[in-house]
């Protein structure tokens, strides 16, 4: 397991994504993607990434972030905006990944961020797969994932099970369940508010 600790003198913010399939369009069929062609998957992706992500921003991707090869991943990394960090997903092949585009790759990440209010770390186990448990789970350490493909339009019973079901405080970071866009430290803090308390 890789440790990641954000400095405290960071003045960006951190974001979390997974599940893009850049150049991937046969995804479309699996989970009902609304794009009518690989040209427009791709560049909505690449659109509302940079909608939301600044060049001083980071962005931890749990995985599956393209097909192709090396060359592919470049061309995608290289309009992306932000510092990007790779939690490797079952799709990420290992001699087609462009490791230059990224500041680390790993299997698991426990990230570390710094919160000025409470002057304490939040503290995440990021893993492309979820996890029934994880370390710290009991101590206030979140659970980010992807994988799944859960989307909250779903009507599959199998992913309503799953989202009634899943272990606390945990959260699908994937594009089909976040409007196609990296999601927000700070928004991701406010879900698992709501799941731990109900708020």
């Amino acid at each position: 397991m890789k440790r990641i600790t954000i400095p405290k003198e960071f003045t960006g913010n951190v974001f979390f994504t997974s599940d893009l399939h850049f150049s991937h369009f046969n995804i479309t069929k699996y989970c009902n993607r609304p794009f009518i062609s690989r040209q427009e998957m791709n560049e909505a992706l690449t659109t509302n990434w940079n909608e939301v992500v600044t060049n001083d921003d980071l962005v931890f991707v749990l995985g599956d972030f393209c097909f192709g090869s090396k060359k592919e991943w470049k061309k995608h990394l290289d309009n992306l905006n932000g510092k990007k960090y790779l939690i490797l997903g079952n799709h990420d092949r290992p001699d087609e990944i462009y490791h230059d585009g990224f500041e680390s790759v790993d299997d698991i990440v426990y990230l570390s961020i710094w919160e000025e209010e409470t002057e304490t770390y939040t503290n995440f186990c990021l893993f492309h797969y979820c996890m029934t448990s994880w370390p710290g789970q009991w101590n206030g350490v979140y659970h980010c994932f992807g994988h799944s493909h859960t989307s909250p339009l779903s009507t599959k019973q199998l992913d309503v099970d799953y989202i009634a079901n899943r272990p606390l405080p945990s959260y699908d970071v994937g594009v089909d369940n976040n409007n196609f866009k990296p999601v927000l430290y700070q928004d991701l803090k406010t879900i698992f508010t709501q799941q731990l308390h109900g708020k």
